[in-house]
């Protein structure tokens, strides 16, 4: 048992020595988005709020930062695709994995520890699951070289994702209670952006992944057809509720 553990985790090693620009992005991620909490968290203490909503506002801003890079990726490969391909827009997804996926692990190990060590809220107890298996997916889909295109339904969430962040920042900030906030802000930009992208980048583009995840279960094996279909179900439940709770 020893020699067979042993030979994996020789084996893993070797993988990341084959492939450095896993680590390096990893470890420029981790760098990058520890020194944005860092300056999140000063920039909310100039803010008269109670220390719990300052540890709050730097999370989402950090946050914010995190989804409008992952933005980036997706709005690109939205143009490489003309706007009207969508498996041309997965596939230039795909081409930048190697780069996105250790950007957004990196992340994600910052807001893990940010979220551990403040206790930020009850986003705590919603997001530490949902890191914990990000922290353990990204490496072993990278690793293994499989069901890559599952993890790009994360990222094509991210621009209505930066949107709720900006919400929530502005929130925050004590702007949601100025008329000019409620008037102008909320309703028409930051609802519209909401709206827009929540119907265009989860609605319509995580139905469309719907579509092809029903079309390839038949070939999996049933383990991995049922957990494909419940993630399916669980992800787009979501999307409608998410729909809901903005119409109402």
């Amino acid at each position: 048992i020893n020699a067979e553990y042993m030979g994996t985790l020789s084996e893993c090693l070797f993988f990341f020595r084959m492939h450095p620009q896993h680590v390096f992005c990893a470890m420029f991620s981790i760098v990058s988005f520890g020194l944005c909490t860092m300056f999140a968290n000063r920039w909310a203490n100039t803010f008269l709020i109670p220390p719990q909503k300052k540890h709050e506002l730097a999370n989402a801003g950090t946050s914010f930062v995190h989804s409008t890079v992952c933005t980036f990726f997706v709005m690109r490969s939205v143009w490489i695709a003309e706007l009207f391909s969508f498996e041309d827009m997965i596939g230039d997804m795909v081409s930048l994995q190697d780069v996105w996926f250790p950007i957004v692990w990196g992340y994600v190990v910052v807001d893990s520890f940010d979220l551990c060590r403040h206790g930020v809220g009850h986003r705590g107890a919603l997001f530490l699951p949902h890191h914990a298996v990000i922290l353990v997916a990204v490496p072993a889909v990278l690793y293994y070289a499989t069901c890559r295109p599952f993890l790009l339904l994360g990222l094509l969430a991210e621009p209505h994702a930066a949107t709720l962040h900006l919400r929530r920042v502005m929130r925050l900030t004590g702007r949601s209670a100025t008329v000019g906030y409620r008037a102008v802000v909320a309703g028409t930009q930051v609802v519209a952006a909401n709206l827009v992208t929540l119907l265009l980048f989860r609605i319509a583009a995580h139905g469309w992944a719907a579509v092809l995840t029903a079309r390839a279960l038949p070939r999996l094996p049933w383990p991995l057809a049922a957990l494909g279909a419940a993630g399916t179900t669980l992800v787009y439940g979501g999307n409608l509720v998410l729909l809901h709770s903005l119409l109402a």
